[in-house]
């Protein structure tokens, strides 16, 4: 072959692969969607045959919008969901045909101004419970404020067409396998290394027992659209009643999902609703006041008294927040309670009760005596932490450097008596006068 045609050859391939696949997108943004006010030469390119496609005009937009005429959007409904046809959406619920009618970009109907939530709201505003609820909560969260802040869009977290995810949530570099906690740390790093503690709720893991496998997501205690200061309301959750409610007002309404009896429940897990339930002869007052009325203002510590009402996050959680991701001390306490040691006045029960009281013979105390006790037992020995089925939240049993002691325990208004079965570590039955 000639240079000549050689050179003819190389004329031609960069002619039609270069230079025609840009021409029809150099014309489609010059204004191929114009508008209808306009004389234009391309009307009918659509109008002309769109009968045809009466109620089927998510097809006509793909027909151009393959790639070859126009920029390739049928690609991006790949995904296993998608937003096209779901409740008879079509390509015109979010797109305008012509520019005369979106001055945005994409020809997006949008409202507002161009982070604001209301363009995506338009149609999704009763995921949850009514609109007026959501849109309440949803304008108080974070995610919210920071899009008015125009620091985040709904499409920082879901595509607009479709999406290999469930909500159309995004996927990270191609990552096969992504979920939603995927998506949320992210944006949230610096929670990511609370799930890195010696102790955590499981996230994108799975922890077995017997029959029973527990594995968690962000979302199943945190609802992203309302999620604020209070991080796990919003959520739905379970009430006092093991119901289901839609919107959790309570932190207890979301731990209560897994920890009580409306879950299956591995074995090592505590059935909580009944530990703290208010018919109990004493409990900790996560569901209603304590029963054990009269104690001393100075028993206790801080902002703590004896109508005070707990949170969950008020004993469990890392101790720099209230996320109760993970923590350096097991069962996810924010500090340190050692069943084998007497207390240091740093463990966990000194959150609220004051070492100073309890670790002493103060009469500020109902019984004078704790001191006595905290000088060789831990508080876990006599006492249970969620609640219990006899006064003063008295544990039925102990074990204790290997043995089992069953306590022996009474309370009036006036006097009190204590023991173990055996006597071994600690005494026979006594009785004992209350200091008020």
């Amino acid at each position: 072959m000639s240079k000549k045609w050689w050179w003819r050859g190389v004329f031609v391939w960069l002619f039609i692969y270069i230079f025609f696949p840009f021409t029809p997108y150099l014309l489609f943004a010059q204004g191929f969607h114009e508008s209808f006010t306009e004389e234009s030469s391309w009307c009918e390119d659509c109008h002309k045959t769109l009968q045809e496609y009466k109620g089927r005009y998510d097809e006509y937009c793909l027909f151009c919008h393959d790639g070859a005429i126009a920029p390739d959007v049928k690609r991006s409904f790949s995904g296993k969901y998608r937003h096209l046809k779901k409740n008879g959406y079509q390509c015109l619920s979010c797109h305008s045909p012509h520019t005369s009618l979106s001055e945005n970009p994409y020809l997006l109907k949008r409202k507002g101004k161009e982070n604001n939530e209301e363009y995506c709201l338009t149609c999704h505003f009763e995921d949850e419970a009514t609109s007026a609820t959501f849109l309440s909560m949803y304008k108080r969260g974070f995610h919210a404020q920071k899009k008015e802040r125009k620091e985040l869009s709904c499409l920082n977290c879901h595509t607009g067409h479709s999406s290999d995810n469930p909500k159309l949530l995004k996927i990270k570099n191609g990552k096969t396998g992504f979920t939603a906690s995927d998506l949320c740390l992210s944006c949230h790093k610096n929670v990511d290394s609370d799930f890195k503690e010696p102790y955590s709720h499981p996230l994108e893991r799975t922890i077995s027992s017997g029959s029973t496998s527990v594995a968690m997501e962000c979302t199943d205690c945190h609802n992203p659209h309302f999620v604020g200061r209070r991080n796990l309301l919003g959520s739905w959750g379970v009430n006092e009643n093991l119901r289901p409610v839609r919107i959790s007002t309570k932190e207890y309404e979301v731990c209560f999902k897994c920890h009580s009896s409306y879950a299956a429940q591995p074995p090592f897990q505590l059935n909580l609703r009944t530990l703290f339930d208010p018919q109990n002869p004493s409990y900790h007052p996560l569901l209603a006041a304590g029963k054990n009325k009269g104690i001393k203002k100075e028993a206790f510590v801080g902002k703590w008294n004896e109508s005070s009402i707990l949170t969950c996050s008020d004993c469990h959680g890392s101790g720099k927040s209230r996320n109760v991701h993970g923590s350096s001390h097991p069962f996810l306490l924010k500090s340190f309670t050692d069943v084998e040691k007497p207390p240091e006045g740093k463990e966990i029960c000194f959150i609220c009760h004051n070492s100073r009281v309890y670790l002493t013979t103060s009469t500020l105390s109902r019984l004078p005596s704790h001191g006595l006790h905290s000088k060789k037992f831990s508080c876990l020995i006599c006492h249970e932490s969620h609640g219990s089925n006899k006064k003063a939240l008295i544990r039925e049993s102990f074990a204790y450097s290997g043995k089992s002691y069953r306590i022996i325990f009474d309370l009036n208004n006036k006097y009190g008596s204590c023991g173990t079965v055996p006597a071994g570590v600690c005494h026979d039955v006594l009785n004992y006068k209350r200091a008020y």
